[in-house]
């Protein structure tokens, strides 16, 4: 190659590679700066149970008999008094029996106050708002039915409110949970200590910064936790968006402001999730986020104005900018790559523009999980050592989960709004059984 052909490769690659590394790079090394800064102190005494008001932990269940056991032990395990919460499932149209595992399992655990209300139309929205009908206690905590919460999450969340009048709602941490069983196969494998280690990034530090610069974007739908009186009045959960959760953080943030008080997290407030059980699974969530992110963003009167878009100066511009604009250039090297061969470039200066793109991308990723590493207490280091060997596989999940976010996008423009999304595969199959 040319000494001109050469700068004329390095001129391309460093318009599409080094914007989207930029973006990354700083954001991983803010993370980084922010947990040296902040790490974890001896914290604050905790409060006499004399100080515990009641909480209501509300439900939303649709066929959830395989995990709603799980759920409703945790709650039944908290450190917080059980005689101040009271829990309330709401099965919205279930028909796998979700209410009769409810009693079966509550017969056993006589000491928590829990009851089962059944809603006839579908739909988590519907769900949480009738449960929210029910409760008048001060605080309200929403959880899905297959998420576990650790012992201490309700209290940290309670203390947390307790100490900070200005706090108006919270997201706790979102842990993925390690299997019982090891997951069949080195893929699955793979992609749920990738996943294990994008949550952790994303609730145990990621969330902490935003909460510190008041840039929160979701409320985490699997645990939230709310004043019930600012609550009430927003327009509660709704149903035009697949992102309920991230449509009523927006709702509850334009309530707040004015009062001077804030939404945040509360990292150590933690609840285990179940990991993804396939391919198509991951597919179905990184497409409904992605979607839901567009459907929420087009709700608010930040682009409602004429002329209003991307170059926005909120907060909500600048994620869009980074979700959806800079996701496009990760795309187009699947086709790039093997273009610039054909176009002539010799195969030892793709194969090396590839190897040092995934480097560049490598040391982001490990500055993401240096940052929450920093953070984590020596009993949850233990817990993510064995996932470690991930994170030189971490460029390679982004890179397909940002094929995902592609699918999300499309849908947007063709499908109708559906909470469940089925992934291409899937699709396809089906529709060709339909015409066989």
């Amino acid at each position: 190659m040319t000494s001109q052909g050469l700068a004329a490769f390095v001129l391309l690659w460093g318009i599409w590679v080094l914007v989207p590394v930029l973006v990354d790079m700083t954001k991983a090394l803010r993370l980084l700066g922010f947990s040296l800064l902040r790490r974890p102190g001896p914290g604050a005494a905790a409060l006499g149970t004399g100080h515990l008001p009641p909480v209501s932990v509300l439900i939303p269940c649709h066929n959830a008999a395989p995990v709603l056991e799980g759920c409703i032990t945790s709650l039944a395990a908290q450190t917080y008094p059980l005689d101040r919460v009271e829990v309330l499932v709401v099965d919205n149209a279930s028909t796998d029996g979700t209410a009769r595992v409810f009693h079966r399992v509550h017969a056993g655990l006589p000491r928590l106050r829990a009851q089962v209300v059944v809603t006839s139309r579908p739909g988590k929205a519907m769900a949480l708002n009738t449960a929210l009908q029910v409760t008048d206690d001060r605080y309200v905590c929403n959880i899905d039915a297959d998420v576990e919460l650790q012992p201490g999450a309700l209290r940290a969340m309670v203390e947390a409110f307790e100490r900070d009048p200005s706090l108006a709602a919270a997201t706790g941490a979102v842990v993925v949970a390690r299997p019982g069983q090891p997951p069949r196969g080195r893929f699955l494998r793979f992609l749920q200590a990738c996943e294990r280690l994008e949550y952790l990034v994303a609730f145990r530090i990621g969330r902490h910064y935003e909460d510190a610069t008041n840039t929160l974007f979701t409320l985490a739908g699997a645990f939230s936790f709310f004043r019930r009186d600012i609550l009430l009045q927003t327009f509660l959960y709704k149903g035009d968006t697949v992102s309920e959760d991230t449509e009523l953080t927006f709702d509850v943030r334009a309530q707040v402001v004015a009062r001077g008080m804030r939404i945040g997290c509360v990292p150590d407030a933690v609840a285990l999730t179940h990991p993804i059980p396939g391919l198509g699974s991951l597919y179905a969530q990184r497409a409904r986020w992605q979607r839901g992110e567009i459907e929420v963003a087009a709700l608010q009167p930040e682009f409602r104005r004429p002329g209003a878009g991307l170059g926005g100066r909120g907060f909500l511009a600048r994620a869009l900018l980074v979700d959806h604009t800079l996701a496009f250039p990760r795309i187009v090297w699947t086709f790039l790559l093997p273009a610039m061969y054909w176009l002539g470039y010799p195969l030892q200066v793709v194969v090396l523009a590839t190897v040092g793109m995934y480097a560049v991308y490598l040391v982001a990723d490990f500055a993401f999980v240096a940052a929450v590493w920093i953070n984590l207490r020596p009993t949850d280091r233990e817990t993510v050592r064995a996932d470690l060997w991930a994170v030189a596989l971490l460029p390679a999940f982004r890179f397909l989960t940002y094929w995902f976010r592609i699918g999300g996008m499309l849908s947007g423009l063709v499908d109708d709004a559906r909470w469940r999304v089925e992934d291409p595969v899937s699709q396809l199959r089906r529709r060709l059984r339909a015409r066989g």
